[in-house]
């Protein structure tokens, strides 16, 4: 999903602060504005993002990761109905969100919902023990914005 300032089909209106943004790379700076190209609906794949770019894919997923470190853009793994892992869905920003303030997640540190173990809940919130023991304070921070963001942005589409 792509979240940005007006919407039209010939021309990618940006603001300025991601352009000028000096922490990031020239290589973070064209895929974001390459998303930022696409339409709001877009499906964010790297291996997709590669076919309009001359890095391979190594390159594209390091600049991907530049800018989820820094706040364009948040990941979120999706899981099957059986709790596979299905892939990932991304929230592109024109500007960065603001990490820090955004704290509140459904998850704990140790990855179980803070208020049940119900597992239509899990299945309602997509909730699930992650693989290793405890989730560290940056993945905690990513879901939580990525969460914000994602119910922030459903709210506007009713």
């Amino acid at each position: 999903m792509i979240f940005k300032k007006g919407q039209h089909e010939q021309f990618t209106i940006i603001d300025n602060q991601a352009i000028l943004d000096g922490r990031l790379s020239a290589k973070a700076k064209g895929i974001l504005l390459y998303l930022m190209s696409r339409p709001d609906d877009w499906q964010v794949y790297e291996s997709e993002i590669k076919n309009h770019f001359t890095d391979g894919i190594a390159s594209i997923k390091s600049g991907v990761k530049e800018l989820i470190n820094i706040g364009y853009i948040s990941r979120a793994a999706q899981h099957d109905h059986k709790g596979r892992f299905s892939g990932y869905e991304y929230l592109v920003y024109d500007k960065p969100q603001n990490q820090a303030i955004l704290t509140i997640s459904r998850l704990s540190v140790n990855g179980q919902s803070h208020t049940t173990n119900i597992d239509e809940t899990k299945d309602r919130y997509n909730i699930r023990q992650p693989k290793k023991d405890k989730l560290t304070k940056q993945e905690i921070i990513s879901v939580a914005t990525y969460d914000f963001a994602r119910t922030e942005y459903l709210k506007e589409q009713v």
